[in-house]
C-alpha cells in the first residue's frame, strides 16, 4: 500500500443504505418497543419503510460481503497459515464493524491494516514499483474524469470493458 492508499469498511449497501445499520436498527426498535410499548408509535414511521425481504436483504449481504472477504484471505493471504481461519476472522471482524468504523467512507490507512493482521507493505519501498503503480492509477483517473466512462476493466492481453454515461 501506498502511503496515501486505504481500504475501506466491509459495508454492504443496500438500495443505498448500510445493511448492518439498517439490521442494527430494526434491533434497537425492537429492543425498545418490547421494554416500552408505547415507543411503537416513535417507531413506526421508520419500520414501515421495510418492504417485504428487506431484513432478510440487509442480512444476506452482511453475510455474503464478509463470507467473501473471509474466504479470500484464507485462500489468498493465509494460504499456508496454520491460524488462517483465526487471522481472516479477526481481520473481517474490525473490516465489518459498524459501529468502530462509523462510516461507509472511511479511510482504513496501512498502519490500521497492518494493526487488524493484514499483511501490507510499503509501496514506497520500492521506488520502480510505485512508479509503475501510480502511472497506471493516474492514467485511469484522468480516463474516468476527461470522459463518460465510469468503469473500466482491463486484463493483461490488452483487452478492455469500459461503461460509460450515454
Amino acid at each position: 500500500m501506498g502511503a496515501h492508499s486505504n481500504l475501506a469498511p466491509i459495508d454492504p449497501q443496500v438500495q443505498g443504505v448500510p445493511a448492518i445499520g439498517v439490521i442494527e436498527e430494526f434491533k434497537k426498535a425492537a429492543k425498545e418497543i418490547k421494554k416500552e410499548p408505547s415507543k411503537v408509535h416513535v417507531w413506526q414511521p421508520i419500520l414501515s419503510k421495510y418492504h417485504p425481504t428487506f431484513l432478510s436483504q440487509c442480512q444476506h449481504a452482511i453475510d455474503h460481503s464478509s463470507e467473501v472477504a473471509r474466504e479470500n484471505l484464507e485462500k489468498i493471504m493465509f494460504e499456508n497459515d496454520s491460524n488462517r481461519k483465526e487471522k481472516s476472522e479477526k481481520i473481517v471482524e474490525g473490516l465489518a464493524d459498524y459501529s468502530g468504523n462509523k462510516s461507509h467512507a472511511r479511510h482504513i490507512h496501512i498502519d490500521e491494516c497492518s494493526n487488524l493482521g493484514l499483511k501490507v507493505e510499503k509501496l514506497e519501498n520500492d521506488q520502480n514499483l510505485q512508479n509503475v503503480i501510480l502511472s497506471i492509477h493516474h492514467a485511469y483517473i484522468h480516463t474516468l474524469m476527461d470522459t463518460n466512462s465510469f468503469k473500466i476493466i482491463e486484463n493483461h492481453l490488452g483487452r478492455a470493458f469500459v461503461k460509460a454515461i450515454r
